[in-house]
């Protein structure tokens, strides 16, 4: 039987339901066998956030960011879980600097808007980002994307099951700029995303093996779930070369390859270590490589609580309040508040009502996708671990830009600009020091008065054509 997938969409796109997308009204139809019946739409969440309503970077400026030079900052694209866990490419025939190429121009695509059909970028900005001095490399290795194919394994509305697509479906470069576009299958993904991890680009452009990318993109997403649902990654050597696309290949090449591979997420360094990773690596042919993964969130702990009036503290205070207040176990304390308000850089009052209304749309909708679990799974995080403990996660997995903010301000690695201090003057009084009774005979020989720093003050300037040296009162 043939079980291949097409790939052109409009092929395949299943018509709509009658009543699709009508939620939360009384409706009258006819079913199936033509009688009339009664429905009534359930209401979904309103708070749950697609794709396309995120803005899938953290990054003050993407392009002046993403340079391998860049120690100070390190910015973070967004990408799908079902990404993270499906995307297939054909590893062996391309090299690490066409899958940075791939991940720069999927970053960029995310940031002129994935709706979009098309994006731009150009070849300087490419060259920076990989520290390459000629752009014949960054056109072949394009070239090169585009004539791959990969594969995702998607539950979407005209795809489902595993879908063939180019890695660039086409790209047109002219006077040093890059319009390209990415497959439709890949941007439905993302746009009907519900979970997904936050990447640390930069790193990418440092990693040395072609197999590292991928492994750092599932250790990232790891590391940025909560603590209680982090697993290790890794297994025994046939299971971890298969995840790395070593199937078949000689024990020499794949230990080779686990070593370079180690060697690259261990240095990674500065901003772009963003999370602590233990790779552990068995001496044995058949002995387990595992990695653990740290958490990927700034400690919410460490951070100064931001300063509140009285009139802020009471209007914080009144917000989990009435009909629409959740339990207070399930709000968190109004320092951790604070604290939360400092990181993303807005108002205290504005954290706390994203907060209760997340905790009131995963209680009223147990099977919609808040911050990357169900509403049943992050209110029952809540409940196990504390409304505290969870803030952090949902901190750093949650997106603000919608509202006037970015959990970028004070994330790690950002710089952070620092007022200069004004300094205020402040008038010493000299302490007056008494003269001492000098001899007049010692006066008369060295001719030098009670000065503080005992120089004679001449009388007049000496030019040294009007006197010898010896004239000269040194």
């Amino acid at each position: 039987m043939n079980t291949q997938q097409p790939t052109d969409l409009d092929e395949i796109a299943k018509p709509r339901h009658p009543l699709y997308g009508k939620r939360g009204t009384w409706l009258s139809a006819y079913n199936e066998h033509g009688l009339p019946c009664d429905y009534i739409w359930q209401n979904s969440g309103s708070n749950i956030i697609r794709g396309y309503q995120r803005a899938g970077i953290k990054a003050a400026d993407l392009d002046l960011e993403t340079s391998i030079s860049n120690e100070k900052t390190s910015p973070r694209v967004e990408i799908p879980r079902v990404v993270v866990e499906t995307l297939r490419i054909d590893v062996k025939a391309l090299n690490a600097q066409d899958i940075a190429v791939f991940w720069r121009l999927f970053a960029q695509a995310r940031h002129h808007g994935i709706e979009e059909g098309t994006a731009t970028i150009t070849l300087a900005a490419l060259q920076d980002f990989l520290g390459v001095a000629r752009a014949s490399r960054i056109i072949q290795s394009i070239e090169k994307l585009a004539s791959l194919s990969m594969s995702l394994h998607v539950n979407q509305p005209g795809a489902h099951g595993r879908v063939a697509m180019p890695m660039i479906a086409s790209f047109d470069i002219a006077d040093g700029v890059v319009t390209f576009a990415l497959p439709y299958v890949l941007r439905m993904a993302v746009i009907n995303s519900r979970d997904y991890g936050w990447i640390d680009i930069n790193a990418i452009a440092h990693f040395r093996s072609k197999f590292t990318t991928g492994l750092f993109i599932k250790a990232s997403y790891e590391a940025g779930k909560h603590w209680s649902h982090r697993k290790l990654l890794g297994g025994d050597r046939a299971t971890f070369a298969a995840a790395l696309g070593l199937d078949n290949t000689k024990s020499n090449v794949i230990e080779d390859v686990i070593g370079r591979v180690r060697d690259d997420l261990l240095a990674i360094s500065g901003p772009r270590r963003r999370f602590k990773i233990s790779f552990i690596v068995g001496c044995g042919s058949d002995d387990a490589v595992l990695i653990e993964l740290g958490n990927a969130a700034k400690r919410l702990k460490e951070l100064k609580p931001k300063g509140l009036t009285k009139e802020a503290l009471d209007q914080v205070k009144a917000d989990n309040t009435g009909i629409m207040s959740v339990p207070a176990e399930r709000y968190p304390t109004i320092t951790r508040l604070r604290q939360a308000a400092t990181w993303l850089g807005s108002s205290v009052l504005m954290v706390a009502e994203q907060w209760r209304m997340d905790v009131r749309g995963a209680t009223s909708y147990a099977d919609d996708t808040f911050v990357g679990l169900s509403g049943r799974e992050f209110i029952a995080l809540i409940d196990t671990h504390g409304a505290d403990d969870v803030l952090e996660y949902w901190l750093d997995k949650r997106d603000f830009s919608r509202f006037g903010t970015f959990n970028v301000a004070e994330d790690v690695g950002v710089a952070k600009p620092r007022p200069t201090k004004l300094k205020t003057p402040i008038l010493v009084a000299e302490p007056q020091v008494p003269k001492t009774e000098v001899e007049d005979d010692v006066y008369e020989m060295t001719g030098v008065d009670n000065y503080d720093y005992g120089m004679p003050e001449p009388t007049e300037f000496l030019g040294s054509a009007d006197c010898d040296n010896a004239d000269i009162p040194f």
